[in-house]
């Protein structure tokens, strides 16, 4: 088995050869943003200048999220494996180390 530390270091490797705005946007996902409704999230994305949809799309591709249907309403719902949200965390948490809000 495979302990989760490594795993996670394996997975970061997808997160660093993204563009800057595809991080940050990555990022907001695995803090706050996982389960909202994708068009709400578009939303508030580019109201912080960054290219949602487009970074949304890179993300999928490269499996760090999924777009499904949230319920019969045809609603696209951001989802995340825990692992993935996990390794999210910990890169802010690295980041802003004194400011564990951030």
């Amino acid at each position: 088995m495979v302990p989760l530390a490594e795993t996670l270091k394996r997975l970061e490797l997808s997160y660093i050869g993204l563009e800057q705005d595809y991080k940050e946007i990555f990022l907001d996902i695995a803090c706050i943003m996982k389960g909202w409704r994708k068009d709400n999230a578009i939303k508030s994305l580019e109201s912080c200048g960054l290219h949602a949809s487009n970074g949304l799309r890179v993300l999928e591709q490269r499996s760090l999220i999924t777009i499904s249907n949230y319920n019969s309403k045809g609603y696209k719902c951001i989802g995340m494996h825990d692992h993935i949200q996990e390794m999210g965390r910990n890169i802010v948490r690295r980041s802003h180390p004194d400011k564990p809000h951030k």
